[in-house]
């Protein structure tokens, strides 16, 4: 039987990963860090109500296999591409500042993203890239 510091802690306690909760969602790719050649991680964006694009988020560093498959369809960004010149966060509430290289934001990427998202819809960590769906 569980004392009573035991079954607080177990009421509390944090699920380990494999247990969280994670849904699969598409999202545009529109940046990326690395190179056109072997992109490191994704920069995510959907279209907002007046169809505006808005990043929601990035994805986790990339593996080799993904990278490959990614970069066979990547294509620089256009003059006027809305990310040029945008800075992004490294991570939540720091100041480091992600290099990365605008594509064009016609590529769709399948990820798999906890639940925890914002009011505007951007994910609150990174997503894991899962596949393009096609």
């Amino acid at each position: 039987m569980l004392d009573h510091k035991q079954e607080e802690l177990r009421r509390y306690a944090i699920p380990p990963l494999h247990q969280c909760r994670r849904d699969t969602t598409e999202a545009i790719i529109d940046a990326i860090t690395g190179t056109l050649a072997r992109p490191q991680l994704l920069v995510l964006s959907r279209h907002d109500t007046a169809a505006r694009l808005r990043t929601v988020g990035r994805t986790v560093t990339l593996r080799p296999d993904q990278a490959r498959q990614i970069a066979e369809h990547l294509t620089p960004a256009d003059p006027g591409h809305p990310r040029a010149g945008a800075r992004f966060a490294a991570a939540w509430g720091r100041r480091d500042v992600l290099n990365v290289t605008v594509v064009r934001p016609d590529l769709v990427a399948e990820n798999s993203a906890d639940r925890s998202v914002d009011h505007g819809g951007v994910f609150r960590h990174p997503v894991r890239f899962t596949r393009l769906p096609w």
